[in-house]
């Protein structure tokens, strides 16, 4: 059964930087979590299996310095903004995804801004996690809740949404947590229950031979006084 996963988002509810450049969204599709893996991957150099190499802003030295030169002042401090912030987003989802391990559902998904330079930033974007419970399995689904609560808080600064992620994670722990004790009480009292009932037959034989033994006693003394 297919479970929408939840999602997600990290740093899509701020303005764009600069008002007469456009916003271009670059949304996926699935989802549960945002900003998940890789932000250690990313600053150690690495590649990540979920980055798709168009979505790096890319442009050799020479050719930005020509378009720098090309650039106001107050342009060049836009185009600066977005590299920060291209940076943030980034390493923000890449964290999620390096802590969601197995549960991540994709890679990251951005929104973009061009700058004046022609080039896009990422300014948002959020990364798919399945945050649903493992059926008929407590406690794999507590480590799961565990992993998925690490990946939504796992950037520097997770978002009002990356907490409720993790909220929704904890709450699933608890449910698993309890679920547990209940298996367990349930086979606790299947393995007493033949002890009991060996118990239960001991006593009723220790019974029947003592009212036996009295019998017999009793009838003897009637014997010797008549």
């Amino acid at each position: 059964m297919y479970v929408q996963p939840l999602m997600l988002t990290a740093l899509t509810g701020r303005p764009p930087i600069g008002a007469a450049y456009e916003v271009q969204a670059a949304r996926g599709q699935s989802g549960e979590c945002s900003n998940c893996q890789g932000a250690d991957a990313q600053a150690a150099g690495q590649d990540s299996p979920w980055i798709n190499p168009r979505d790096e802003v890319s442009i050799s030295q020479e050719a930005e310095a020509a378009l720098v030169g090309k650039l106001s002042k107050s342009e060049q401090r836009v185009v600066e903004k977005l590299k920060d912030r291209d940076r943030e987003v980034r390493a923000h989802e890449q964290a999620h995804l390096a802590a969601a391990g197995p549960y991540a559902t994709g890679g990251p998904s951005f929104e973009y801004q061009t700058g004046p330079d022609g080039q896009r930033y990422a300014v948002g974007g959020e990364v798919g996690i399945d945050t649903s419970p493992i059926p008929g399995d407590p406690e794999a689904t507590i480590r799961k809740a565990q992993v998925v609560r690490a990946a939504a808080l796992a950037p520097a600064n997770p978002s009002a949404q990356d907490r409720a992620v993790a909220a929704a994670a904890a709450k699933m722990e608890v449910q698993a947590q309890q679920e547990l004790r209940q298996q367990e009480a349930a086979q606790q009292n299947s393995s007493l229950a033949p002890s009991l009932q060996a118990s239960g037959d001991v006593a009723t034989i220790a019974t029947t031979q003592l009212e036996g033994e009295l019998a017999n006693h009793v009838g003897s003394r009637f014997d010797a006084v008549a």
